[in-house]
């Protein structure tokens, strides 16, 4: 069964990210990390510890992603990894933008923590059908990040990223995360919520 579920987590991750592995920038590796150490210690303290590698993503669409590395699946401390387009610094995203962003990548990382391998099969399976579950699954995670105070640099994320994609890609990310204008509906239907 552990074969079995390996075989399956590379064949996802291989499908889903497959690509080129450019360098990450120095100074945006730098910059997101720190990012990333500062979210931890503050917001998303059940990541304390987690080893989180940053690595490059080539893909016009596609600015920032999470994963696994297989290999550490099964033998002792789990991996993540942080795909970084390099095209948000040459796009020059603002760095509320950023952060945003970033707690809603840090709360998938907060998810994985909670599944066992054969859990995250199934997930990366489920994920790579797409439809009404990727798109569920998306905005739950937006919503995570919203209450933890990051609606506000979310929403200033999807206006970068809005300019930054086609049509078409912009389409696919109306469906599956919440716009800026549902982020706003979102705010205002809170009594009591705090925005970092």
């Amino acid at each position: 069964m552990k074969l079995v579920c390996v075989c399956l987590l590379s064949v996802f991750s291989l499908l889903s990210l497959a690509a080129e592995r450019p360098v990450v920038n120095a100074q945006l590796q730098q910059q997101a990390m720190t990012i990333v150490e500062r979210l931890i210690e503050t917001s998303f303290p059940e990541l304390k510890g987690l080893k989180i590698t940053p690595k490059g993503i080539n893909n016009p669409q596609v600015f920032l992603a999470t994963d696994i590395e297989i290999s550490s699946l099964f033998g002792g401390e789990r991996e993540y990894v942080l795909y970084l387009n390099n095209q948000l610094i040459e796009k020059d995203i603002p760095s509320l933008a950023l952060q945003g962003i970033l707690a809603h990548e840090l709360a998938h990382f907060s998810d994985y923590e909670k599944m066992n391998t054969l859990e995250l099969a199934v997930f990366y399976a489920r994920i790579l059908m797409g439809g009404e579950y990727e798109a569920n699954y998306e905005r739950g995670t937006d919503l995570q990040a919203f209450e933890r105070g990051f609606a506000i640099g979310i929403k200033v994320f999807r206006h970068w990223l809005y300019e930054q994609i086609s049509p078409e890609a912009r389409a696919i990310k109306e469906t599956n995360y919440y716009t800026p204008a549902q982020i706003d509906d979102w705010m205002l239907d809170q009594e009591d919520v705090t925005l970092l």
